[in-house]
Order: structure tokens, then sequence, then C-alpha cells
């Protein structure tokens, strides 16, 4: 069996953003502030950071009803 490397894991969370329980705008703010705090500090975004970015995106941006 293949091992998911962080690359698949961050297509699977990707995917995850056509759910109708994600706020669309909340995302993509809270992924471009975070990038940018990344680059404003010359840090360098791996794909285990990016996988953590994009989690931390999805429980950001729920709906909450």
């Amino acid at each position: 069996m293949r091992t998911q490397t962080p690359a698949d894991r961050c297509e699977e969370l990707v995917k995850c953003f056509d759910r109708d329980t994600v706020n669309h705008t909340y995302a993509l703010n809270f992924i471009l502030g975070t990038l940018r705090v990344y680059l404003q500090q010359g840090k360098t975004l791996t794909p285990e950071k990016l996988e953590d970015v994009l989690e931390s995106a999805l429980r950001f941006s729920k709906i909450r009803k």
C-alpha cells in the first residue's frame, strides 16, 4: 500500500474547500495572511507547513449555523 505524502494530503485538503460549509472569503484571507507572515519572516513553507495552513484555514472558515 502506498504511503500518503504531504502533497497527497494537501490535494485532499484543497478538495475540502469545495464544500458548502466553508466560507471561501475567510479561508482565502487566512491563507494569504499566513503566507504574508511566512514571507515577511523569511521562513520556508514546507509541504508539512502548507498542510497545517490548509487545515487551519478549513477550521477557521467553517460556516457556523
